[in-house]
């Protein structure tokens, strides 16, 4: 379970012989596919049923996100489940769960039909070498990045602060690692779930993110990017993403202010690391949820968006969070679009 037991068994009467002694648990099988009576599988036969539940559930209740473990058939269920999703008028984004090799192998595929990936190194451990884990994690984080999707990684973060008040060297240099690489959130599990301290392991969890992110910032981790000796065109996404993200830098700029419909914006502007918080300002309630999963993003919900002279929206948010100062520079970044034909993105300084 989470990589903490082996188990070699040599058929499904061996593996019938397992007891669970922790109820509510999870197994995982490596390589086994589990058939119903009439030899189908049990994901397939069962998984329309289980994603109309899960729509009609989400939708109820509001919430922004789908998380779907993968397997063989991921991309055929992600397409029902996005259909589904559309049917019952939800806005829940997908998060793929990426635990097991197959997954690794069609990266790129999983990334494009998701809208963020969850690196689940508990699962990951057991169906991949320990030493390849990291590996794995540092190249998720990349691909995730390259495609404008947030990445979580998550689970063992802090797993003596199940029992312990404070963590192992080795879990804080775990986090400081993902936070290193680039990570949009990480994420506790069982320390928060059944934990004696789900507080100060929240706590902790805050305070190395803060610490590592400052360390980076002083060593020039944020610094504009040097020149390009590759003659392969970037994508408009990379361009004004990449000239924000230096902008903000060079005029010493307090704020990335974008006003956003879908929240893609929002995603360009994180995936490059300005050298300011990125202000993201809408008028839908879900895009408004959604954005708060990116790096270094406030969300901020605002009727005015999309009504109101922009410019001065951007001024009045700014001064609201108190993030600016009169005489001090802001960047409005608006127009990111996923359909290329209707992406007309432009950038505006604005002295407050």
């Amino acid at each position: 379970i989470d990589g903490v037991t082996n188990y070699d068994g040599s058929s499904w009467h061996d593996i019938n012989k397992i007891e669970l002694k922790k109820t509510n648990s999870l197994i995982n099988l490596p390589y086994i596919e589990l058939l119903d009576s009439k030899g189908d599988s049990l994901v397939i036969s069962q998984s329309n049923a289980c994603l109309m539940h899960l729509a009609r559930k989400f939708n109820m209740f509001g919430q922004n996100e789908i998380e779907v473990s993968q397997c063989e058939q991921l991309l055929f269920e992600t397409a029902d489940l996005r259909n589904i999703i559309n049917e019952y008028g939800s806005h829940a984004s997908i998060i793929a769960k990426i635990e097991k090799p197959e997954a690794l192998e069609d990266i790129d595929n999983i990334v494009a039909a998701t809208d963020a990936i969850m690196v689940a190194r508990g699962d990951l451990g057991v169906e991949l070498n320990p030493e390849e884990v990291p590996v794995a994690q540092s190249q998720l984080i990349e691909k995730a990045r390259a495609k404008f999707k947030p990445v979580i990684v998550a689970t063992q973060m802090l797993e003596s602060m199940i029992e312990s008040a404070r963590p192992t060297r080795a879990e804080v240099t775990d986090i400081a690692y993902a936070v290193t690489l680039g990570a949009d959130a990480v994420m506790l599990s069982a320390e928060t779930a059944s934990g004696k301290f789900p507080v100060e392991a929240v706590q902790m969890m805050d305070r190395i993110a803060r610490q590592t992110e400052s360390h980076l910032w002083e060593n020039g981790k944020y610094e504009t990017s040097g020149s390009r000796h590759n003659i392969v065109p970037l994508s408009i996404w990379d361009v004004m993403a990449n000239a924000t993200a230096n902008m903000s830098r060079d005029i010493m700029a307090h704020a990335v202010v974008v006003i956003s419909n879908s929240g893609m914006s929002a995603m360009t502007m994180s995936s490059a690391r300005p050298a300011a918080p990125v202000v993201a300002i809408t008028n839908k309630e879900f895009v408004y949820c959604q954005m708060s999963l990116l790096w270094g993003v406030v969300p901020v919900y605002s009727e005015d968006a999309g009504k109101k002279n922009p410019n001065e929206i951007a001024r009045k948010i700014a001064r609201d969070l108190d993030m600016v100062n009169t005489g001090e520079y802001i960047l409005l970044i608006r127009g990111f679009h996923s359909t290329p034909e209707l992406n007309t993105p432009s950038i505006t300084c604005l002295m407050v």
